[in-house]
């Protein structure tokens, strides 16, 4: 699992996150099959199955109308991947 925060130098409040869970196959490359990030003015994740040009599903969580949004879905956030380790990497093996 890659956790990256982006936080403010002065203040040290978190201004940006992306949690993805990867899982790597025999030949040793490396796919992510579940991520939730904070790009596009939403904090939203990305879920199996993926669409027609291979992205994986995007869901919004919330719509992001100041940095305190950031902060306060990022624990959410970080449990919703961990809490769910087991079953995206079934949906992705499995493709749905």
């Amino acid at each position: 699992m890659t956790n990256r925060t982006v936080r403010d130098s002065e203040s040290g409040r978190l201004v940006d996150y992306a949690i993805t869970h990867e899982v790597m196959e025999q030949d040793g490359t490396w796919h992510a099959v579940a991520r939730i990030d904070c790009s596009h003015g939403e904090v939203h994740r990305h879920v199996p199955p993926v669409d027609n040009n291979g992205e994986l599903k995007r869901e919004v969580i919330r719509v992001i109308r100041g940095q305190g949004d950031v902060e306060n879905t990022y624990q959410y956030s970080l449990s919703e991947i961990y809490d769910n380790l087991e079953i995206h990497e079934s949906r992705w093996r499995n493709g749905y």
